[in-house]
């Protein structure tokens, strides 16, 4: 989109915003993406370059762009969310199977190898997830 050409959307929402502002906000975004942009292109059926103009200020994507740029980046952070629950279900089982060594003095045999047996059994089912 040309700078002398006003979006459609500019109308709409009346004559105190200026385009480059909602664009600057929307740049904003594309400089903080959690993924890089060759997978937002890709994500979005667009081409890489694409991208790089709209975040170089080249181009400027319309509303749907934005949109589905918006979305991409939830369904991204979502994955993320994900995968940071089961590290830190890892982690922590992990950090319990130390501790459990560490007070190995105070319990039977039979008690840390039964210990020992459900962390591994546990962990072996967060593993397995991948």
């Amino acid at each position: 989109m040309t700078e002398a050409r006003v979006p459609d959307w500019h109308v709409a929402v009346g004559r105190g915003i200026r385009p480059e502002e909602v664009y600057g906000v929307f740049r904003a975004l594309l400089d903080d993406l959690p993924m890089s942009r060759t997978e937002l292109a890709r994500r979005l059926r667009i081409t890489q370059p694409a991208v790089s103009r709209w975040a170089s200020g080249d181009t400027r994507p319309g509303i749907a762009e934005m949109r589905a740029t918006l979305d991409a980046v939830a369904a991204r952070t979502a994955e993320i969310q994900r995968t940071a629950r089961r590290a830190e279900s890892v982690v922590s089982l992990v950090e319990e199977a130390i501790r459990m060594h560490a007070a190995s003095s105070a319990a039977t045999e039979p008690e840390q190898e039964d210990g020992r047996r459900e962390i591994t059994e546990r962990l072996a089912r967060l593993l397995e997830k991948s």
